[in-house]
């Protein structure tokens, strides 16, 4: 959903370069939408809250406002919505953790301690960089880091839950202004595609993660793209599919059009699409688990 409720003000009437609004958030706004957020979720159906009962029972301590306004901020307070998305959030974090680490810190030590091989793989990997236009933070997604003699379909998934809640932690701007994935296809191999595990990846975004995408950036796509964009196109929702842009060609004419139309110069974007940034994946990763995170 890109359009705020009409009882909600907005930053500005325009939409901005990806064709979103944005709410004028306020300690008010907030205060209401937390308030109607709550008593739509009790009146909600059980089977649909179930999820949601047994964390408020085994995990109260992670349910607190900031974590449910990370939901608001993703369907830009439509509070149906965002209720539903935070069920379905917890339904799958069930489904894909199970009983024994659903419950737990989403941490490395916590919820994700059988995951490390997955996510030390680089699947998808925060860059460190922001539009330069809108400080929305910029995620590198590289298909071609599976390997699924080394990891489990449910572990690399767990590992984009790991970097979704990475991102969105304490970022303000990623869950209000959403974030801009930068998908890279230049050495993925057809065999590395798996119907099953993309399947799964966007079950977990669409309509599930607190993810707000602003727009996904598909640099270099392989030829079998079309197969690929026709299966992903069944697990994702309206508002994703519109946000992707494909970019082929060359690497000077793929670099110039995300600079021209897009803002994206090369100091924000990775080496692996012929920017500046180099990316420590494996150290920040370790930086993380030092820091407790």
């Amino acid at each position: 959903m890109s359009t705020p409720p009409p009882d909600v003000p907005l930053e500005s009437s325009e939409p901005d370069g990806c064709g979103q609004l944005h709410p004028k958030e306020s300690p008010e706004l907030i205060k209401r939408k937390l308030q109607e957020f709550h008593e739509f979720v009790k009146e909600m159906p059980q089977d649909e809250t179930a999820g949601v009962h047994q964390a408020q029972d085994k995990c109260p301590d992670q349910l607190d406002d900031d974590f449910k306004l990370m939901f608001l901020r993703a369907e830009v307070f439509h509070v149906d919505l965002a209720a539903k998305r935070y069920c379905k959030y917890w339904e799958r974090r069930i489904e894909r953790f199970g009983p024994d680490k659903a419950f737990l810190p989403l941490t490395l030590d916590g919820a994700f301690k059988d995951d490390h091989v997955a996510i030390n793989l680089g699947f998808m990997q925060p860059l460190g960089t922001r539009e330069p236009n809108t400080g929305r933070p910029l995620i590198l997604v590289d298909p071609s880091h599976q390997d699924r003699s080394q990891h489990t379909r449910e572990s690399l998934c767990r590992s984009l839950w790991y970097m979704v809640h990475s991102v969105l932690k304490d970022d303000d701007v990623a869950q209000r202004k959403g974030v801009v994935l930068v998908v890279t296809g230049k050495t993925v191999k057809f065999g590395q595609f798996d119907r099953a595990q993309a399947k799964m990846n966007m079950e977990s975004i669409s309509g599930c993660l607190p993810l707000r995408i602003s727009v996904a950036h598909m640099c270099h796509p392989p030829k079998f793209f079309a197969i690929v964009f026709a299966v992903m196109k069944l697990f994702l929702g309206d508002t994703v599919r519109k946000r992707i842009r494909v970019h082929s060609g060359s690497d000077k004419h793929v670099v110039k059009t995300l600079e021209k139309k897009f803002g994206l110069t090369k100091d924000v974007l990775p080496t692996e699409l012929s920017g500046a940034i180099v990316v420590d994946h494996q150290g920040w990763v370790k930086k993380r688990q030092d820091a407790g995170l």
